[in-house]
Formats: structure tokens, C-alpha cells, sequence
């Protein structure tokens, strides 16, 4: 959930609990097809067996005006996550906990960190360096813009609920990763566990 940038109202408040409940039923439905038999050495909260659940088509700009698309990242593991750069609660844990994961991870199998904006009004190039900055995210990560037209379908693809009121963004922040041949494999909300998502990003870069 984003950070209030004004005290919330009573129906900002009453729409970060249809939210929450939302982002359950968002991510519980993402996840009805995943195969704990297949995938049990990951740790993840929701795991799919390889080719079970190909990632969705996403194509949108980064933070250089670069054209980003998943099938471009083919051959690689992704780790996706979704962010507010101006959030200053749960954002930051989350991006904090991503560093974390980053750096246990040893360079060649460290997986292509991408960040989907999920606060089309506030993200800047500007912001997501500073937040990028602040929380010790390792170089080469990738941050995607566009407008609320072009973003919410991949939030929707991905399970993941916005909600925006009149002082938040309010949003629910799973997280996943991509193998090497494009298929989403594991799912986590938070709290994070960054051994956990470590040790997953590891075993796929390997498979």
C-alpha cells in the first residue's frame, strides 16, 4: 500500500480496505493455476510449473524512453515487481528488501530487476533514480512508465489492484519471477523474504 500524502479521509481509508481485499482475491485468482507438486524446491507463495503460465505481453517505456518489452528479455530470469516512487511506507520496505535480494545473488545468475509503475501522475526519471538511490537498488534495474491507459492492463494481467484516491495510491505489491523462456514460475507477497526469493532466482537461472 502507498504512503498517504495528506492525512486520509474516511473514504480514502475505506477504500484502501476495498483495496486490500481486492489485491487478495486479485492475486489468490493469478495464482489458481500454480503447481506446488512440480515446483517444490521454490518457496515461493505461489509457484507454476514451467510453461504453465507464460508471462503476459508487456511493452512499455523505461526511464531512458526505451521501449521495454518481457519477450525481449527472453534467455534471462526477471524479477517483477510493482512500485510507487513517492511511497514512503510499504514502497520503500519493498525496495529495500529488492537490494537485498540483488546482492545475494552472485552476478551471473542475478536476475533483470523490472519495476512497473504503478503511480502514472508521480513517477519521473527523476523520482525512481532517487528511490533507486536511497535504497541501494544494484545498477542495471529497470523502472516502466505509462500512462493509467497503457499500465493497467499489465497490473491487471499481473493481479495486481489500484485504487487511486484523492490524496494515495493505493495498490496491493506482489511480486514475481520470470524464467529464462518467459514463464512466470514463482509469486510472493509480502512481507518479503529475501533468502527465499534469492535461493528461487538461483535455481531458475540454473534450470
Amino acid at each position: 500500500m502507498a504512503v498517504p500524502r495528506a492525512a486520509l479521509t474516511r473514504r480514502a481509508w475505506a477504500a484502501a480496505v476495498v483495496v486490500v481485499v481486492l489485491a487478495a482475491v486479485a492475486f489468490a485468482a493469478y495464482a489458481v493455476a500454480r503447481d506446488r507438486g512440480s515446483t517444490a524446491t521454490l518457496r515461493a507463495d505461489a509457484t507454476w510449473k514451467p510453461g504453465s503460465r507464460p508471462a503476459p505481453s508487456v511493452r512499455l517505456r523505461d526511464q531512458s524512453g526505451h521501449v521495454v518489452t518481457l519477450a525481449g528479455l527472453r534467455g534471462k530470469t526477471v524479477l517483477v515487481a510493482f512500485m510507487d516512487s513517492r511511497c514512503r511506507t510499504i514502497c520503500p520496505i519493498e525496495g529495500h528488501e529488492l537490494a537485498r535480494v540483488e546482492r545475494l545473488i552472485p552476478p551471473p545468475e542475478r536476475p533483470q530487476l523490472l519495476m512497473v509503475s504503478i503511480d502514472p501522475a508521480g513517477d519521473t526519471p527523476q523520482s525512481v533514480a532517487r528511490f533507486a538511490r536511497i535504497h541501494h537498488l544494484m545498477p542495471g534495474w529497470t523502472w516502466l512508465f505509462g500512462s493509467t491507459a497503457q499500465l493497467r492492463p499489465v497490473w491487471k494481467a499481473f493481479g495486481v489492484a489500484v485504487r487511486f484516491t484523492e490524496t494515495d495510491v493505493i495498490h496491493n505489491s506482489p511480486v514475481y519471477l520470470i524464467d529464462r523462456a518467459g514463464d512466470v514460475r514463482a509469486g510472493y507477497l509480502m512481507p518479503l523474504f529475501p533468502r527465499a526469493i534469492a535461493a528461487d532466482a538461483e535455481a531458475l537461472a540454473r534450470s
